[in-house]
Parts: C-alpha cells; sequence; structure tokens
C-alpha cells in the first residue's frame, strides 16, 4: 500500500486523467450519484455525456448492477424531483423571510451606507430579486424536464449495464461487510444508514468482478478503471491537502471551484485494486473535472467531440473562464443551445424618439381605467401576448406600462421590474431594451416628443436602478445621446457615462451642528433662502426635521439625490459625518430641465404637465 503525498502535482494529475480517458481500452463506471445528476442536467449537456459515451469503444462504458437496481428505486420513489422541489421551496422561504427581515430593518440612513437611494429603493430592489427568483424556479423545477430525461437515462442504462453475478458478492458481504463498516474500510463506511448499506461496497465489487484478474498472465490487456461519482465523502477519495501547478511551484490549498484539485481514490482502494484485479490505474472522478479534462483535450489535442454544455453544467458561470487546467481555454464556438437567442450580437439601433413617442397608448389606457380589476389582470396578460406574438411593438409596450404606473397605478408602479424578469427569456436582447427604451423616454418626454420641464419621478427613479443592469447599456447609450441632441439641462443624464456629479456643501464658521449656507450641484447653487410660501420645497420639510434637531450630510446627500435624480452613489461622501443644520427659511431649487444645470430657483411644481 503507498499513501498519497501531501502536496500534488495538478499538471501531471491532468495529462494522466487526460490520457486515460482518451484510451480506448479504459473502463468508465457510472455509480448512482452520477445517473441521477444526468437526470436533473438540462438536455443539451446530457446529449453531450452520451456522445461522448457513444463515441468510445463498445463495452467500455459499464453501469453496475447495483447502480441500476439503486436508480430504479430512486426513480419509483421520485426521489430526484422531490430533491429539487425541496431545495427550490427551501429558497423561495428563505429569501421571503429575508425579505420581511429587510423590510423590518431597513431605514433611510443604513440604505444610504449601503449605496441607495433611501429605504424605498432598498425594499424595491428586495421585491424585485424575490420576484425574479420565482420566475428563475419555474425554470429550474423537474417537471419540465420528467417528460423525457428519465426515459433517456434508463434508456442509457439498460444498453450499459453489466450483467454480474449478485450472489457471490452477497455471500461474501454476509460474511465480510460488517467488518468493513465497522474497520472503516472504503468504501461506504460514511454511509450511516440501515437502508442499502452496503451499496457502495456492492458497486466497488462488482467494478473488481469486471476487470481482469491480477492472475491473467502478461497477455490480458490492463485497462485503466475510472469511476464517475458525485460522491465526495472520504471513504471513496483522498482529497489533496495542497496543490502546486508545476514541479517548482510553491504548494497551495486545493480550489474545488476553479478545478484547482487533485482528488485520488482512498489509499486502501487504491491497494485492493492493485491486489485483486488486473487493472492498470483506479481513478475516482467528479463530474466536474471529467468534462473540464475531457475539454482540456478537446482545445490541446483537437479531440472531440466537444463538451461545452457538459462543462457550464458542472461550475458556475464566472468561474469558466479561470478554471486551473492550464491550458484549458473557453472559447464557444456556437452559444449553446437556448441561448443563440439570447446572445445575439447585432448592434442596437434605436428608433428616433419622435418614433417611439408617437406610439399610440390613449386606447389602451381608456380600457384599462374603465375595466373592473379582473378585466384589467385579463388586459394585462393580453397585453404581453400581444407583445410576444409581434402584434404590439416592445416600445408601445414600455410606454404603455410607463404611463400607467404614472397614472398612480399601484399594480403598474409595484409591477414593471417583476414584468421586466418575466420577459426576460422570452424576449431577445434587442426587443428588451426597446422596451426599456419606451419606459424612460416616457420619463424624460412628453407625447410631442418634447422634453418634460420636470421628469417623471417615479419613472426617473426606476430608470435609474435599470441604467444599473448591464443589459440594458445599449438603450441608455441611446438615451444620453438623445437627451444630449435635445440639450436637456439636467444634473445628471442617465446614459452620459458620469462616473460623479460635482457637489459642495458650504458652511458657517462654528461648532457642530454647522450651519449650512450654500449647496451647490455642479456650479449652481441649490439652496435657496428665503424659499418664500412653498413649504413644500422647505429644507425642514424634505428632510422632515426642524434646524434644532439638526441631520446629517449623508442625508442631506440622499434628499439630493432623490431630488435631483442622480444616482446617490455619483455624489460625493466627504460630508456624511457632518452634523448640520439650517436657517428656517431655507429651502432647495427644483428641476427644471429647460434652465442651466437643470435647476431653478423660479419653476412652480406642476407646471410641467404633459
Amino acid at each position: 500500500m503507498r499513501l498519497d503525498a501531501y502536496a500534488r502535482e495538478f499538471d501531471a494529475y491532468t495529462d494522466e486523467l487526460d490520457e486515460a480517458l482518451a484510451d480506448p481500452t479504459t473502463r468508465i463506471y457510472l455509480d448512482t450519484s452520477l445517473l441521477m445528476w444526468l437526470i436533473r442536467i438540462g438536455r443539451d449537456a446530457r446529449a453531450e455525456f452520451f456522445e461522448w459515451c457513444n463515441a468510445r469503444p463498445g463495452g467500455t462504458v459499464r453501469v453496475p448492477v447495483w447502480a441500476a437496481h439503486e436508480l430504479h428505486r430512486h426513480l419509483i420513489r421520485g426521489t430526484i424531483a422531490t430533491n429539487v422541489d425541496k431545495l427550490l421551496s427551501e429558497t423561495e422561504k428563505k429569501i421571503v423571510e429575508f425579505a420581511a427581515l429587510a423590510n423590518e430593518r431597513a431605514d433611510d440612513v443604513t440604505c444610504q451606507g449601503q449605496g441607495y437611494a433611501d429605504r424605498g429603493s432598498f425594499v424595491s430592489s428586495i421585491e424585485q430579486t424575490v420576484a425574479r427568483l420565482k420566475i428563475l424556479s419555474n425554470v429550474v423545477r423537474m417537471d419540465q424536464q420528467t417528460a423525457d430525461s428519465p426515459d433517456q437515462v434508463v434508456a442509457f442504462v439498460n444498453d450499459h449495464v453489466l450483467d454480474t453475478d449478485l450472489a457471490p458478492i452477497i455471500d461474501s458481504l454476509n460474511a465480510s461487510g460488517e467488518f468493513r463498516f465497522s474497520h472503516l474500510m472504503p468504501p461506504g463506511y460514511l454511509d450511516r444508514k440501515d437502508e442499502n448499506k452496503f451499496g457502495d461496497v456492492v458497486i466497488w465489487e462488482e467494478m473488481l468482478a469486471d476487470l481482469p484478474k491480477r492472475e491473467d498472465g502478461e497477455q490480458a490487456s490492463k485497462p485503466n478503471a475510472i469511476l464517475l461519482s458525485r460522491d465526495e465523502k472520504t471513504d471513496w477519495v483522498s482529497s489533496a491537502p495542497a496543490v502546486r501547478q508545476d514541479n517548482t511551484a510553491r504548494p497551495t490549498k486545493s480550489n474545488r471551484a476553479l478545478g484547482f484539485d487533485v482528488t485520488r481514490p482512498h489509499p486502501l482502494l487504491v491497494h485492493e485494486f492493485s491486489i485483486r484485479s488486473g487493472g492498470s490505474r483506479l481513478y475516482v472522478v467528479h463530474p466536474g473535472v471529467f468534462a473540464a479534462v475531457l475539454d482540456y483535450g478537446v482545445r490541446k489535442h483537437r479531440r472531440s467531440p466537444a463538451v461545452v454544455n457538459l462543462l457550464a453544467t458542472a461550475y458556475r458561470p464566472e468561474f469558466l473562464d479561470r478554471l486551473a487546467v492550464t491550458e484549458l481555454v473557453h472559447v464557444r464556438e456556437q452559444a449553446p443551445a437556448g441561448e443563440e437567442r439570447r446572445q445575439e450580437r447585432e448592434a442596437f439601433v434605436a428608433p428616433p424618439l419622435n418614433e417611439v413617442m408617437a406610439a399610440s397608448t390613449s386606447e389602451y389606457l381608456h380600457s384599462y381605467n374603465d375595466a373592473t380589476p379582473p378585466d384589467q389582470n385579463a388586459l394585462a396578460v393580453s397585453w404581453t401576448e400581444q407583445l410576444l406574438e409581434g402584434t404590439m411593438s416592445p416600445v408601445q409596450f414600455g410606454r404603455l406600462a410607463a404611463e400607467l404606473a404614472q397614472l398612480d397605478r399601484p399594480e403598474w408602479r409595484s409591477g414593471i421590474l417583476p414584468k421586466l424578469e418575466q420577459l426576460t427569456p422570452r424576449l431577445n436582447d434587442t426587443q428588451l431594451n426597446l422596451v426599456v427604451l419606451g419606459i424612460v423616454y416616457t420619463a424624460y418626454f412628453d407625447r410631442y416628443a418634447e422634453p418634460l420641464r420636470q421628469p417623471s419621478p417615479y419613472l426617473v427613479e426606476l430608470a435609474l436602478g435599470l441604467e444599473a443592469d448591464r443589459r440594458f447599456a445599449p438603450a441608455f447609450e441611446a438615451v444620453g445621446n438623445v437627451l444630449a441632441e435635445k440639450e436637456v439641462e439636467l444634473p445628471y443624464r442617465p446614459g452620459s457615462g458620469q462616473t460623479s456629479v460635482a457637489y459642495q456643501v458650504d458652511f458657517a464658521p462654528g461648532n457642530p451642528p454647522r450651519l449650512v449656507r450654500d449647496i451647490r450641484i455642479g456650479e449652481h447653487s441649490v439652496l435657496h433662502d428665503p424659499i418664500g410660501l412653498n413649504e413644500a420645497r422647505l429644507l425642514s420639510s424634505l428632510l422632515g426635521k426642524t434646524p434644532a434637531e439638526t441631520a446629517t450630510g449623508k442625508d442631506l446627500r440622499s434628499l439630493l439625490a432623490r431630488s435631483y435624480f442622480i444616482p446617490f452613489d455619483r455624489l460625493d461622501s466627504k460630508f456624511d459625518r457632518q452634523k448640520i443644520t439650517w436657517s428656517p427659511s431655507a429651502g432647495l431649487v427644483t428641476v427644471d430641465t429647460g434652465s442651466p444645470g437643470g435647476l431653478s430657483a423660479a419653476a412652480d411644481d406642476g407646471d410641467d404637465l404633459e
């Protein structure tokens, strides 16, 4: 028996496993966990696995009888779908609990400290996340795949199952099973269960029985044996305490997320394998490592078939381009099935502003306003169907949603973001950006394509949230260009690429709380004193505090961000810790897109309706 090295060579192991997988005599064994995984993964990844297996010489991919037996039992019990449903249910429950906790805990100061405009913006983001998770869950649920994936795997198993006589193995385990288990002899001693206690040992014994015997002589082939398994317990494998990239590199900890690991079979299994069989080398390989090394072979040796989808299934997307296999290059010669439509790379061409704003919505608005709530729901569903069928344009749908939100329809004010998430898998990138364009243009322009003197506060807040989503960068580039062409004056123009907005506060000399004498956004003062009779614009009204109660610079920054449609993180935080006070008659000027800097002390709230 030989123990594994403490620090293991990643490059050497990768080349060794690559050669074993390419060797036509290597016998590939699939355990129950691998078969259940094949049922759970997507159709395209599963097809790649089957294609690779079918390309190997006949009889070299094998399913132990006991693995087939265990799979049959899980299919009858519905274990796979039940496990998926349980995970989704627990995840949805946790996110709902988190949303409830966040709703209890959130306040303006805390939310602003983490980059949100205020409590409302944070809570809206949480609600969007909850809605999005429910939509994502519909893709993951097993009921979308159960019609064909179990049958596909069962047919594959029937074509590759061994014809092992289990009686001698059972007789042997009657004599030695408890000894193996009680003396921690691999495999399976960590399966602390009464049912199917020796299942792993039966699969192991089937593998040994299937391989050539050691005494068969030198003329017999000595194939490698690879067990593909998702079982990571140490009663099967020996994980690497340290791994080095090459012979000279300093050993570091393994990183399974990046595939940087050298997991060998348990040394006692290797010893038993060498004594009882005529096999050459034994491997126990996780499907993620299997996919990565196959892809390594495709890149290095131009082997086929490609395993792009299988690799993408085994690793999280953010790690695919950084996998540790040295020559692994994540290059997709074609987009994965189901992704081609979503990965369109044609240039986004925005329609002219006047064409967008001319899209008629009045008939839809009148029908909706005259309908009862149940009929309103039916109308909303029909509009979505028209959008998907192409009888309603994306910009028209976006404008309609925005105008209903402007009319203070609560179901649309809170529903636009979830609606966008529902549409995401059903529309291509261009269509989604056109919907967003319809929403955002409605925030800044009237139906005649003229700038609103004061943009719609709710829609602008929505627009600033959408701007942070990189999916909609094409739409916001168009918005920024149009705002510039129309010479729309604003402290912050979405789509302009502004990373900061100049912001200064002038304080009177003295100890805290310090008196605010002036506030400047860009080159323009926004503090007006006295403000006159318009109490709505008084700092005390806007901050919800009297000068005697004082406030912080962070309170002021949040107010300015809300009042002037500026992303909170674009304003400098250098005044946040200041304790401030102000003149009781001081107030803020208003947004006016026709005035220099987009600010005016003379603008009157409400004079800029369409």
